[in-house]
Order: C-alpha cells, then structure tokens, then sequence
C-alpha cells in the first residue's frame, strides 16, 4: 500500500517567516510562534437560518460568497475549497499578509 500523499502550500520569506493555510491537521500547525490571520469566517444568520461564508479581503473589506448554505459544514467545505485556490496566488498570500504584518 503506498503512502497518503498531501499537498500544502507554503511560503517562506526571506527572514524565515512562514505562512500557510492553517488547519489543526497540518503538519506544520504545532510548530514555532505563531500569528494567526483569519483570511474568512463562516457565521449563522438567525434571521434566515442559513450559514455563510465571509472572506476577509487585503483591503479590509469583506465579501460575503454564497446564498447561504443549510449546513455549516457545507459552508466550510465551500470556505476550503475557496480559500485552496487563493493560497496558490502569491501575489493574494503576500497582499493579505501586507495588511496584517505591517
């Protein structure tokens, strides 16, 4: 059986600093000091029942994505699969960091 396979993205500046996209099962979670920048939130609306997916924009702004979902899990599959893409555009990791590091 040949191992499990996982693919992260990961940046490491010139000083030593490193990001990623955080989630309790990464490999590199438990490692070092660490600064935690919310890049999204997934919340519940009381008014329409419905869980929505939030994501924090490098200008401060936020955009809401979605009409909504009935399950909150559904919301943060939808806010993995978003925030995956993202992580990959260097220019996006380095504008998000920007705004919170500087």
């Amino acid at each position: 059986m040949a191992a499990k396979r996982s693919k992260y993205s990961v940046k490491i500046n010139h000083d030593g600093e490193v990001m990623f996209l955080f989630h309790d099962d990464h490999p590199l979670a438990k490692i070092g000091d660490q600064k935690v920048i919310r890049a999204s939130n997934v919340h519940f609306n009381n008014a329409d029942g419905r869980w929505y997916v939030e994501e924090n924009m490098p200008d401060g702004t936020s955009i809401r994505h979605s009409k909504g979902f009935e399950k909150r899990a559904h919301a943060i599959g939808f806010e993995v699969l978003l925030l995956s893409a993202k992580i990959g555009d260097a220019n996006y990791v380095e504008s998000m960091f920007d705004q919170y590091l500087s």
